[in-house]
């Protein structure tokens, strides 16, 4: 127990903690996604205004775009201009970091312990970790988290700072019900609290407190329409949730497989919750058990949500462990004061020690810029978007000057349009700009169902660039239609 009890690490353990959490976080800057985001904060640069009406696709053209990411779009864009592949891994592995950064200061018990755990978290939450605007999602719902964990745990009021918190979210990622979700299971289990248990001893919200956090919440819920969408931001929850599609082709939104080792550590974090409560000496917090339940749920549900169950309930785990686990009537905040001996901290530690901490740290941060550095070379970045992306065929394309209209796999739309200027796309990962009629129409002649001819008539589509496997490429070649560029990525034809 003494090695948990210790704290004199008091910086060496955390920022070890978050530097592998770096180190973890640092890979290729890759996803479908990030194109088009890229695409869209370059036209609000050259536009001089957010881009908010489609000129992508043909499908969607013309109509309006609720674009929630536009600020964070032209960050993107920015940081990819003057830093290339580099500075996009860079700013993804830092958010990450900072997301977790805040859930290491919500943890309880000593510095090694929260280090254990956030990096179980971390692991956790690197399923969705990605170059796209959902990291701020990660970060704000972390500090939004951070805000009450202070205001309940700590007896300190920072919720003038959640209007704040909300209006940047409304302007840089669509997840802002992330932190909705996140204070409702606060106040309905603080309410709980209060009617369940009126005498405990236990950390709760007055009644005062619960009211103070019903009202800042409502203001943060005006403090979203400060945004270039206007009253459409308070829409994206229900447009999200209306696409049926989402779930059958797109991976994120499916159901977790379990059998899949990289996502079974979502069930060691759940699991590890359930075991550490039943251990615990200290009686269930229902506001604990309200969030683990809610966003487990959502996790459940999607896998996309891994990471915020992450950052909401690693710090749940952290207060059972540790109240399993310390000594009875000790605090973790009093263990410094136990020690009179060694109240300086620095008292018992060598010179060498000290020096030993730097090197190790040192050389951690140069582990983590070097693998940083790697993962986005330029040529091993050009390497992974050609096993990714139809480079060879959309080469084609520029070099013979094509025009018109192209039927294109859906996780390519992005970098079609981040390459084209002359091709627009029938579809893109913008699934709230699609909607289920477009993209179960898209899903139809992909397949070769019945009446595929026309759909292709019917949007006077000039190519098809698809994966070679899929049906409607040999439907296309028996119905005439020319090949023009085959490599493994691709199959392109045209009329």
């Amino acid at each position: 127990m003494k090695l948990f009890m210790d704290r004199k690490r008091d910086w060496f353990v955390p920022v070890v903690g978050l530097l592998l959490v770096f180190i973890l976080a640092a890979r290729s800057p890759l996803d479908s996604d990030m194109w088009w985001h890229l695409k869209a904060g370059q036209l609000t640069i050259a536009n001089g205004r957010p881009y908010l009406i489609d000129t992508l696709s043909f499908t969607r053209f013309g109509e309006g775009w609720i674009n929630h990411s536009w600020l964070s779009e032209v960050g993107m864009v920015v940081l990819f201009q003057l830093g290339g592949y580099l500075a996009l891994g860079g700013i993804m592995a830092l958010l990450a970091t900072v997301s977790m950064g805040f859930v290491y200061f919500q943890s309880s018990g000593p510095a090694i312990l929260k280090v254990f755990l956030l990096i179980l978290g971390s692991i956790v939450a690197a399923v969705v970790w990605s170059p796209r605007p959902q990291l701020f999602s990660l970060v704000l719902l972390a500090i939004v988290s951070m805000v009450i964990y202070l205001f309940k745990w700590k007896q300190k009021n920072h919720l003038k700072w959640l209007p704040v918190i909300f209006f940047l979210w409304a302007n840089l990622h669509g997840g802002y019900p992330l932190g909705f979700l996140l204070i409702g299971a606060i106040i309905a289990g603080e309410i709980a609290q209060n009617l369940l248990e009126p005498g405990s001893t236990q950390p709760k919200l007055s009644w005062s407190q619960v009211k103070q956090l019903i009202l800042w919440s409502l203001v943060s819920v005006f403090a979203l329409l400060i945004n270039p969408n206007g009253l459409n931001i308070w829409k994206i929850p229900f447009q999200t949730v209306e696409v049926s599609a989402l779930q059958q082709f797109i991976e994120e939104w499916a159901s977790p497989d379990f059998h899949q080792l990289y996502q079974q550590p979502f069930l060691w974090l759940l699991f590890g919750i359930l075991a550490a409560v039943g251990l615990s000496r200290r009686r269930v917090d229902f506001s604990d058990l309200a969030v683990v339940i809610l966003f487990g749920y959502m996790a459940l549900v999607a896998r996309r949500n891994f990471g915020p169950f992450a950052i909401v309930s690693v710090p749940v785990l952290s207060r059972s462990i540790w109240a399993a686990l310390k000594p009875e009537n000790s605090d973790v905040q009093s263990q410094d004061a136990a020690r009179p001996d060694n109240q300086d901290g620095h008292r018992f530690r060598p010179r060498w020690q000290w020096r030993l901490n730097l090197f190790i740290v040192g050389l951690l941060a140069l582990v983590a810029f070097g693998k940083l550095y790697i993962v986005t070379y330029p040529g091993w970045m050009e390497t992974a978007i050609r096993s990714s992306e139809p480079v060879g065929a959309v080469n084609w394309l520029q070099e013979n000057g094509s025009k018109g209209q192209v039927l294109n796999e859906y996780n390519w739309g992005g970098y079609l349009e981040w390459r084209m200027l002359d091709i627009k796309v029938f579809v893109d990962g913008r699934t709230d700009l699609f909607g289920d009629s477009i993209l179960n129409e898209w899903l139809g002649v992909v397949q070769a169902d019945v009446g595929w001819e026309q759909t292709l008539e019917k949007w006077k589509i000039d190519y098809i660039l698809l994966d070679p496997n899929r049906p409607l490429v040999q439907a296309a070649a028996q119905k005439g239609w020319k090949l023009l560029y085959q490599d493994s990525q691709a199959v392109l034809y045209g009329k």
